[in-house]
């Protein structure tokens, strides 16, 4: 190709296309192109003639290229009709009456010929009357070619294709390995396995792993039953329910009796075991008893009550050493009889 000034504006004449180096669309390429694009590769579409206006200098030359390949397609066609008349020659030397009639009948060398003859006649006009008439198809060498005889069953071994278009159903009866899926409408399938061992839902809003780990950055609407052994809180967190001034969370055992209810305003405690309880004895003489418990934190209340008269004493405190896990319940005076004691850790 050269490039070309005319009325100051540089033109680059599309001669490359036949430079050794050019790579020239496959028909199949070619006809992808037009269907996802409506317009021919290289050549303005009337969206952007639209925009931006039509500049006659450089429409031309973009037409002059899609002529160009149109004879290259040509070309391309002459010599895969040269190798089948050769084919044909070396079958008719040696003629095999089932050969000859599967090229005579018809004959398929005088098709190709009349085909390449129609299409060579149109590409000479059209470069007659100017590159402002009527051009070819974007697959000129395809589309006028007669279409292949319908086919109902494809039966082959393998398919290796750049792109594919089934127009009203397909089935894969095997295994299918696709790098990138999108569904427009709706996906079913009986089950779905990740490969890595993790399912991402979402962009990665919810995961679940082959260990059964589900994780849901979200919240959680369940409007069955949630059965579940355990329920956990996040590490150094405290586990949290809220409930509405209108309803209550009722707490069922297995034989269908409520053992607690929490509701807005109040909980409720048919049965209620506690671990960080015991008893205690202040011995007479003294004003004070030591409580281990491994339950002790800095935030725990303690909630301490004397079964019997601990006089003279009148009035009683209690200690934490939370480094110890222990606590101290003092009198203010020495106790004249041992006095039993119950305390309660509240954390």
């Amino acid at each position: 190709g050269g490039n070309v000034t005319i009325n100051g504006v540089d033109l680059l004449v599309p001669d490359y296309v036949f430079d050794t180096n050019y790579q020239l669309l496959s028909p199949i390429d070619l006809e992808e192109f037009t269907k996802i694009h409506h317009h021919l590769p290289n050549v303005a579409s009337a969206d952007e003639i639209k925009a931006s206006g039509l500049n006659l200098s450089q429409f031309i030359l973009q037409l002059l290229q899609q002529v160009e390949n149109n004879v290259l397609y040509i070309l391309d066609l002459n010599k895969r009709l040269t190798v089948i008349e050769q084919k044909e020659a070396l079958v008719l030397a040696s003629p095999s009456p089932s050969l000859v009639a599967s090229i005579n009948e018809p004959n398929l060398t005088a098709i190709i010929k009349d085909k390449i003859n129609d299409l060579t006649q149109k590409y000479a006009d059209q470069m007659a009357t100017g590159a402002a008439g009527p051009l070819a198809t974007n697959s000129a060498v395809l589309a006028a070619s007669e279409p292949a005889s319908p086919s109902a069953y494809l039966d082959i071994d393998s398919v290796n294709a750049n792109a594919g278009f089934f127009k009203d159903y397909l089935a894969v009866i095997g295994q299918t390995t696709v790098t990138s899926l999108k569904v427009n409408n709706l996906l079913s399938v009986d089950s779905i396995s990740s490969l890595s061992g993790r399912l991402n839902l979402l962009a990665g809003l919810m995961t679940l792993d082959d260990s059964g780990n589900v994780i849901i950055k979200g919240n959680l609407n369940v409007t069955g039953a949630i059965v579940a052994s355990q329920i956990n809180t996040p590490q150094d967190a405290a586990l949290q329910m809220n409930i509405a001034s209108a309803s209550a969370l009722i707490i069922y055992n297995d034989i269908g009796e409520p053992l607690a209810t929490f509701s807005g305003q109040s909980a409720q405690f048919n049965q209620l075991s506690l671990n960080n309880s015991g008893s205690a004895t202040v011995s007479a003489g003294e004003n004070n008893v030591v409580v281990a418990s491994d339950k002790l934190t800095p935030n725990s209340q303690i909630i301490v009550t004397f079964n019997s008269n601990y006089t003279p004493a009148s009035k009683y405190w209690v200690i934490k050493d939370v480094a110890k896990k222990e606590f101290t319940v003092f009198t203010n005076y020495p106790v004249n009889n041992d006095s039993p004691i119950d305390w309660l850790i509240i954390n």
